[in-house]
């Protein structure tokens, strides 16, 4: 079921709903990353939390001081409008890119300076020396292969274990990231993507945090069509009706139609 027709089904049964798009993007004018994530559980494109760990089936990455690598990703991944087939990975919760080494504590999302080109998975400092453990995988069949990176047992500030991956998919071009808990009371913890020149990116959390069953989005614009809902109310009571509009958009943010087959007869 698409989201259209689960929007349009809540309507019809009369429970009371509100829709939104994504929670930001990476550019107001042009942008090639929008996201969205559990902390924001209103909105309409909010992801659903799918950590699948992958320790005893991936490749254990040895933890040596603050960047290893590279590890190829299995399939050419776009990112920024760049193409790449392999990362680079850090004990603080980062992926790279472009190589380079990320500090041991987070920085503001965009910032010009290193590093650059990355994703900020849960980017903060995690003593290694307490244990700890990093995987990689690349799953599934070509044109719909997954790379899985994945922190296991890395020690925040407060002493306590965390557990993260990001997801990077070929198919849709999204980057996903899950926490399966993290707590760090004293120091920022980043969780973001950044651009190659450090121009533009997303910062979804910047901040001392405690996450559990956390699940972010990074969706990749592309060639999709944009859909906004133009319809000021959204609120209905029960047994009530609405008429729903909606704008569809293509890249260049012209005007462009849609179609879709609500009882699966093939008709548009």
């Amino acid at each position: 079921m698409t989201r259209l027709q689960t929007l349009l089904l809540a309507l019809l049964v009369g429970a009371p709903t509100q829709a939104f798009g994504y929670v930001g993007f990476d550019d107001a004018g042009d942008p090639l990353y929008a996201y969205s994530d559990t902390e924001h559980p209103t909105d309409s494109d909010v992801p659903s939390y799918a950590f699948t760990s992958i320790a005893t089936s991936g490749t254990a990455v040895p933890i040596s001081g603050s960047t290893m690598g590279p590890y190829p990703i299995g399939f050419q991944f776009e990112f920024y409008e760049e193409i790449y087939e392999e990362v680079t990975v850090s004990p603080y919760g980062v992926l790279m890119f472009e190589g380079g080494s990320p500090y041991s504590y987070a920085t503001p999302i965009p910032s010009i300076g290193a590093p650059d080109g990355f994703v900020a998975v849960a980017w903060a400092w995690y003593d290694t020396y307490m244990g700890g453990s990093l995987y990689y995988e690349t799953r599934g069949a070509a044109s719909a292969r997954q790379l899985i990176v994945e922190w296991n047992g890395i020690y925040t500030d407060d002493w306590v274990p965390a557990t993260f991956q990001v997801v990077l998919d070929e198919a849709s071009g999204d980057i996903r990231i899950y926490v399966q808990s993290l707590t760090a009371s004293y120091d920022t913890v980043a969780i973001g993507i950044e651009s190659q020149d450090g121009s533009r990116g997303i910062e979804a959390v910047y901040r001392p945090i405690s996450l559990s069953s956390y699940a972010c989005v990074f969706a990749s614009m592309g060639e999709r069509p944009r859909v906004r809902v133009t319809t000021p109310e959204l609120i209905v009571p029960e047994g009530g009706t609405i008429d729903l509009e909606i704008e569809v958009t293509d890249r260049q943010d012209d005007l462009a139609s849609i179609g879709w087959d609500l009882d699966g007869d093939g008709d548009f």
